[in-house]
């Protein structure tokens, strides 16, 4: 398996999942992306995972941070699956995740999951299922499977 961090390069030929979902915007507060990680290479996953996060440092400026934010914005567009975890809280609202999610939905080519007390998610349930017919995943475990799964189906 491939980590690609924000601005990292990266195999052109392997297949992409991007993982999606609140950024900590603070070093006291921990990426749920490190626990996702660890099951996506648990369970032999051999291809790309895109973290949109620095790979020392959990969060960018938003003032000074433009060339980042475009190098994100054509790995989401370019991965082959969008896994988006929402574990949203206090800490990690996940403000632009909301619009990412909109962005891709009739693209189809995302997997949702947040765990059952994320704050403020139902909307997104309802579009999740109203547009691709399905429900939320609860778990992070189940949202990884899933995104295996998915990107078994699609072809490089």
């Amino acid at each position: 398996m491939d980590i690609v961090y924000t601005g990292e390069k990266f195999d052109k030929n392997k297949k992409i999942c991007f993982l999606a979902g609140p950024t900590p915007r603070e070093e006291s507060v921990s990426s749920w992306r490190g626990e996702a990680i660890k099951m996506f290479d648990d369970l032999g996953f051999s291809d790309i995972v895109y973290v949109p996060e620095f790979r020392h440092k959990s969060y960018y400026d938003y003032e000074t941070g433009v060339n980042e934010m475009k190098f994100d914005q054509d790995m989401l567009e370019r991965a082959d699956v969008v896994m988006f975890w929402i574990p949203r809280s206090n800490d990690m609202l996940g403000l632009s995740t909301n619009i990412e999610f909109g962005y891709l939905l009739n693209k189809g080519n995302i997997v949702y999951g947040r765990p059952d007390n994320a704050m403020r998610c139902e909307f997104l349930d309802f579009l999740y299922k109203e547009k691709l017919g399905k429900n939320y995943l609860s778990t992070l475990e189940d949202t990884v499977k899933e995104t295996i799964n998915v990107l078994k189906r699609v072809r490089k």
